[in-house]
Formats: structure tokens, C-alpha cells, sequence
């Protein structure tokens, strides 16, 4: 058998292309971790595609390569992860006792490691900026919640969560501001 080609639990052959890393017994994280765990893992390794490959390889069954682009030149890519032990804030270097995960408000939800005392605040003001740019009826001002009402346009207004709503840049009001 060719030394680039492999078999899966079918004994039926791989690509080499789809091959993400060498078959392992055992390794230097847990299977039952949370994603969280992971991701905080990921930001202080020293071979950050040789994490990816053995996450991969371990999470096979689970469909761990779903979350992966992979590059032509074979190097995986985390399709929400931004991995680093710098604080997507503060730029600060951080330490596995005070890093904490931002998650995005948007899709795709992407992650990036954050100081834990600025996780809150830094969540909260992206929040309300994407609400204003969203405009959505959701979280403006004039609305009734109990009537679907707009109070400015005096009429009903349909609340669709987390949608564009650019037909409202002109009248929407942020319900905090």
C-alpha cells in the first residue's frame, strides 16, 4: 500500500487530500472538553495546525472536519475560531487565568479570546452598535411590544429578531439611546 494513502473504518481508501493528521492513541487534550476549553487551548499552543489535526483526528466520528477550511496547501483553517493569546480589545498579551471567549453577534459567530473583566462590556457595545445598524423594529424605541405598534408611524409593525432592516435607517431609534 502507497505510504500517502490510507483507509477508513470501511478499509476503503482515502484522498490524500482530505488527510488531516496522523492517526493517534492518545492526546494532550480531553475528548469530553467543551468547545470553549478548546478554543482557550487553541490560543496557547505552539503548533497551532498540529492542535487542528489532532482535534480533527480525535473528533472524526463526531464531524470535527466540518468546522475546517482546508487551504491548498493542506493547512486547516478554523471557520469561526480566531485563536491567539492576545486580547481582541485590549491588544494585551493574555494568560490561561484570565482569557475568556468573545463570540460574535453576528453570524458567523466568530470567536476571539477576550481579558475576562472586558468580556461583558466589550459584548454589550457590540450588541447595541449591530442593533443600530440593523435597525430592526425589535429594538427600537417607538415600538409596543404588546401590540406589534410602532408609536412613530403609527402603525403595526412586524418584529423580526436579528434581520436588516435598512427601509428603517431613517426613523429607528436604539431603545437605549
Amino acid at each position: 500500500m502507497n505510504d500517502n494513502l490510507t483507509t477508513n473504518d470501511s478499509n476503503e481508501a482515502e484522498s490524500p487530500a482530505f488527510l488531516v493528521g496522523a492517526v493517534r492513541r492518545s492526546f494532550p487534550f480531553k475528548y469530553d472538553w467543551s468547545e470553549k476549553q478548546f478554543f482557550i487551548y487553541a490560543c496557547f499552543v505552539d503548533d497551532l495546525q498540529q492542535f487542528y489535526n489532532d482535534w480533527v483526528e480525535q473528533g472524526r466520528k463526531a464531524g470535527r472536519i466540518q468546522f475546517f477550511d482546508i487551504g491548498s496547501d493542506g493547512k486547516l483553517t478554523h471557520k469561526y475560531w480566531q485563536p491567539s493569546n492576545i486580547c481582541c480589545e485590549s491588544g494585551e498579551v493574555l494568560t490561561k487565568e484570565n482569557i475568556d471567549v468573545k463570540v460574535g453577534y453576528w453570524l458567523p459567530f466568530l470567536w476571539k479570546p477576550i481579558r475576562k473583566d472586558l468580556k461583558q462590556q466589550a459584548m454589550k457595545f457590540e450588541a447595541l452598535e449591530c442593533q443600530k445598524i440593523d435597525c430592526s423594529c425589535n429594538d427600537c424605541k417607538h415600538l409596543d411590544r404588546a401590540k406589534s405598534w410602532c408609536n412613530k408611524l403609527d402603525k403595526k409593525t412586524s418584529i423580526n429578531e436579528n434581520l436588516c432592516h435598512p427601509q428603517n435607517q431613517n426613523c429607528f431609534e436604539h431603545r437605549r439611546s
